[in-house]
């Protein structure tokens, strides 16, 4: 179980090169014990499917994406831990794609409906991210952060029935983000300005897509689960191979009036006609 915990929580966060210094360190201190993770093969079915549709390229073992799917699982892992998590890494990377990609495998697997709440914290003001106390009339008006946790809270759809990710993209600012420092830590409670509590229910996660955390304090990231997406996570082929994926599944609207006059002449004319595009 220590070894478990040790892996599940810090293998995640390290550099590929780290790893095995990592695993030769649990050798030394545990001789003859090895780590072995759980299939999870359900879960890794439903990736699959979603990958497919998606035109994702989806690896096992040593196979091309198996890099960026291991990213995928360990994010998985990281949520159950978690309910504050960091996915880190270069723009490019696949990170965005992995939460998309788990959150409607987790949908499909569970039977539970996944609902994502995107938010650019460095787009707007720290007002209008968490709200403003009237000093006049001593009115609260929510920010947009505010307003989905209450929205959440409130259930007046079944939210707490769901699974709701709210996701801020963009830099970790010590400007923002201190002010979910009790949030993310094991009291889970947002204070606002003018006294109000809420709590941050079971069923939320709050997770932060960024390219580094240069400008995070140690007191957000301690707090947090972490995945590092390195720059080899995804290839140069798997970026190629799921472009031209889409395009041929996109009917383009020069094809569809290439085809509408080639119905038209065989009408007119009993004989296929067509352009040298189409040739």
């Amino acid at each position: 179980i220590l070894i478990q915990s040790v892996c599940e929580t810090m293998v995640p966060k390290l550099v590929a090169e780290d790893i095995p210094l990592l695993f030769s360190l649990l050798s030394d201190v545990f001789p003859g014990v090895q780590y072995m993770r759980g299939e999870m093969t359900a879960l890794r079915e439903e990736l699959k499917k979603v990958c497919a549709e998606m035109y994702l390229t989806y690896g096992d073992g040593d196979d091309v994406g198996s890099m960026w799917v291991e990213k995928v699982l360990q994010l998985y892992q990281i949520t159950q831990i978690n309910h504050g998590l960091m996915m880190v890494g270069p723009s490019g990377s696949g990170k965005t794609m992995a939460w998309r990609v788990l959150l409607k495998a987790l949908e499909r697997l569970e039977g539970v409906e996944g609902v994502a709440h995107i938010i650019d914290p460095k787009a707007i003001s720290k007002d209008h991210l968490y709200g403003t106390l009237d000093p006049n009339t001593r009115e609260w008006t929510d920010g947009l952060f505010t307003h989905v946790l209450r929205k959440i809270i409130d259930n007046v759809r079944g939210e707490l029935q769901k699974r709701q990710w709210i996701i801020f993209d963009g830099d970790v600012d010590p400007e923002w983000v201190e002010n979910l420092n009790s949030v993310l830590d094991d009291n889970k409670l947002l204070t606002l300005p003018n006294g109000e509590r809420l709590s941050l229910p079971p069923n939320v996660r709050v997770m932060f897509e960024v390219q580094d955390l240069k400008y995070a304090t140690l007191a957000t990231v301690s707090r947090c689960g972490m995945v590092w997406f390195s720059e080899d996570v995804l290839s140069t082929d798997m970026i190629f191979n799921n472009f031209l994926a889409r395009l041929r599944s996109i009917p383009l609207d020069e094809g569809e009036d290439e085809a509408q006059r080639m119905r038209k002449a065989t009408e007119d004319e009993g004989e296929e006609a067509a352009s040298p595009m189409l040739q």
